[in-house]
C-alpha cells in the first residue's frame, strides 16, 4: 500500500484518499438491462470518479446480463447480507410471510 499509489494506473486504485460513489435505487427497465455499464460509466465520468458500490441480489435472473464487461475488480469482494427481526408479538404465518418477503437494502449499510 505504500507503492501502489506512486505507480501510474494504479494510483487511482490504491490510494490513501481512496473515493468512491454508493449508489442504490437504480431501476433498469426490462429489455434494457445492457446498458448498466454505459449508465454506471456516465455516473462515474460525472463525479470524475473510478470506482462505484452498487447492490445487486445474488439471486436475480438478471445478473448475468448486468454483471458482464464491468471492470477488473468488479465483484473483486463479495459481501453476503443477512437480514435480522425481532419476531417479538409475530404470530407464525406472520414471521413467515416476512420470511419470503424480500427487503431492501441500502448502500448507507455498506458505507
Amino acid at each position: 500500500m505504500h507503492v501502489l499509489p506512486h505507480l501510474p494506473l494504479l494510483n487511482r486504485l490504491f490510494s490513501p484518499s481512496y473515493r468512491f460513489i454508493a449508489l442504490e435505487g437504480l431501476y433498469l427497465q426490462p429489455g434494457r438491462e445492457a446498458l448498466l455499464p454505459t449508465l454506471l460509466e456516465s455516473i462515474l465520468a460525472h463525479f470524475q470518479l473510478s470506482s462505484a458500490l452498487i447492490q445487486i441480489d445474488s439471486q436475480d435472473p438478471l445478473l448475468p446480463t448486468v454483471t458482464t464487461n464491468m471492470g477488473l475488480f468488479s465483484g473483486f469482494e463479495s459481501v453476503n447480507t443477512h437480514v435480522m427481526i425481532k419476531a417479538h408479538g409475530l404470530t407464525p404465518d406472520q414471521l413467515e410471510r416476512l420470511q419470503q418477503a424480500p427487503f431492501y437494502c441500502s448502500s448507507f449499510d455498506y458505507t
